[in-house]
């Protein structure tokens, strides 16, 4: 997992499988797995919703900060 991946991944979710790869986190998140613990802050957005927003915040740091 990129230092990126990680950032984002962490800014939306208070706990997921520390040995998973960031697709597997996304697919775990999208398929609503118990595994993950979404931030109390935003736990009222749908999962699918996030997994775009970490997407995204993904590609703006790596456009911002470069690889």
């Amino acid at each position: 997992m990129t230092k990126f991946e990680r950032f984002a991944i962490n800014h939306f979710l208070s706990n997921y499988p520390e040995d998973w790869s960031y697709p597997e986190i996304l697919e775990g998140l999208n398929a609503d797995d118990d595994a993950i613990t979404i931030w109390e802050g935003v736990e009222s957005i749908w999962p699918s919703t996030l997994v775009s927003y970490i997407e995204d915040m993904v590609s703006s740091l790596k456009n911002t900060f470069g690889k």
